[in-house]
């Protein structure tokens, strides 16, 4: 009988290739919205280009309006269950969710680095970090030089100035 463990290390593969697969629907999904977007805009060019007075023209046109936008918004749903379905998946094969990270003029390890998570039950859910000119670690390192990684830091913003 295989321990908890080894069924998880046995996932780690389907995991990744889903967490692709869903990157790649997300990413697919944004494509469309984008074109969509085009598509909007040059139905309005046109109509204001093309002033018509014929009643059946507007309303089917209208219609197509709404039915574009009706789609867009459908795919803004999907992208967002995406994303999220994405999150859990990347959160059950490592052990990390990490959302809405912000740097300016800035240098963060954030995540977890060297650090051996087997048998050890890490988890992490990092959000809504925010730095502006600093360096530092949000997270766990183990066997990380942070002296170094702070010197690097500072060296490289004292280059810039």
């Amino acid at each position: 009988m295989q321990t908890t463990e080894e069924i998880k290390h046995a996932l780690l593969p389907v995991l990744t290739t889903k967490e692709n697969e869903l990157t790649r629907e997300e990413q697919n999904a944004d494509r469309q919205i984008n074109e969509i977007g085009k598509q909007l805009h040059q139905l309005s060019v046109v109509g204001h280009l093309e002033e018509t007075h014929d009643s059946e023209v507007e309303k089917t046109k209208s219609e197509l309006v709404a039915e574009i936008q009706q789609y867009r918004t459908l795919l803004d749903g999907f992208k967002e269950v995406c994303g999220a379905t994405r999150s859990w998946t990347r959160y059950e094969r490592t052990g990390q969710n990490i959302q809405d990270v912000k740097m300016k003029e800035s240098q963060l390890l954030v995540g977890m680095f060297n650090v051996q998570t087997k048998d050890r039950g890490i988890k992490q859910n990092l959000k809504n970090i925010d730095a502006v000119a600093s360096s530092g670690i949000v997270g766990i390192a183990e066997g990380v030089d942070v002296n170094a990684f702070l010197r690097g830091a500072q060296s490289s913003r004292k280059s810039e100035q």
